[in-house]
Order: C-alpha cells, then structure tokens, then sequence
C-alpha cells in the first residue's frame, strides 16, 4: 500500500522555492518576495560601543597597514628564555578579533581593582579571570590561525 500524495510540493522558481499547491497547480502563497538586497543580504548598522573599543585597541596593538588595508601585528616577547614573534596580516574579522580580546582583558583590570577597593577582592578575581582567560584564549586561537610562530 502506497501513502497518499502530499497536498503541497516545493519547486525551485527564478532562484527561488515556490510552494505549489497540488489540487490547484498555483503557488500555494501569493505575497510577493521582498527584493534581494544587494552584496549578499547583509544590512550594515551602525557599530557598537564594544566594536569602536575593539578597532581603537587593534589599531594601538598593529603596525600599521599593508597596501590590501590588512593590519600588520609584528610582536616579539620572551618565553622560557627563547624569543617568540608573531608576524602576520590580519583581514578585518580578524582585526575584530584581535580588539575584542585586548578590550576582554583590559576591561579586567578596572574591575578587580573596584573591587579591591570595595572590600571585596575575591568577587573581582571570580569576574576578571573569564575575561583575562577568554581574552587568551582569542589571542592563541588569532595567532595559530595566522600562521604565529
């Protein structure tokens, strides 16, 4: 024994899935699709305080920029005794990236040194070492993508 036939089928229709209703052969909806909008979709809106935070701690944190607009992050720093450098160019999600994990573990500071002054050292150490851990975390993840050595 066979199922029935479904009441609706989909169809794809001028780069788009049209609902087809099966007892009459129309679409099954009549409202018009809105225009596509163009570059892919995406609607720019204005950035928020966190991402201006971000772009002001990158552009403190690079070199400058390459003749494509990419950062240039170009640090030297010692680890048991070896000098370790992370040299690379970083695209504008990456320059992203790079800022909000500085403003992560910038923004700890303050918020341990409050609570130190408020009496209370240890709500400040619990509420800073995500943002210093996570920070870190971002940092290592940035430069293992880039090719960080």
């Amino acid at each position: 024994m066979e199922a029935p036939p479904t009441r609706y089928r989909v169809i794809e229709k001028e780069g788009r899935l049209v609902v087809i209703d099966t007892a009459t052969g129309e679409a099954a909806s009549r409202s018009p699709a809105p225009p596509p909008e163009p570059g892919g979709g995406f609607v720019v809106t204005e950035a928020s305080w966190l991402d201006r935070a971000a772009d002001f701690a990158a552009a403190r944190a690079t070199r400058g920029r390459d003749a494509q607009g990419r950062a240039i992050v170009a640090w030297e720093w010692k680890r048991n005794g070896r000098t370790q450098r992370w040299d690379a160019a970083l695209d504008s999600g990456q320059q992203r990236r790079l800022g909000r994990a500085l403003v992560a573990m910038a923004a700890a500071f303050p918020i341990v040194f409050l609570s130190f002054v408020s009496a209370h050292p240890l709500i400040g150490l619990l509420l800073a070492a995500p943002l210093v851990g996570g920070g870190a975390i971002a940092l290592n993840r940035l430069q293992a993508e880039t090719g960080g050595r």
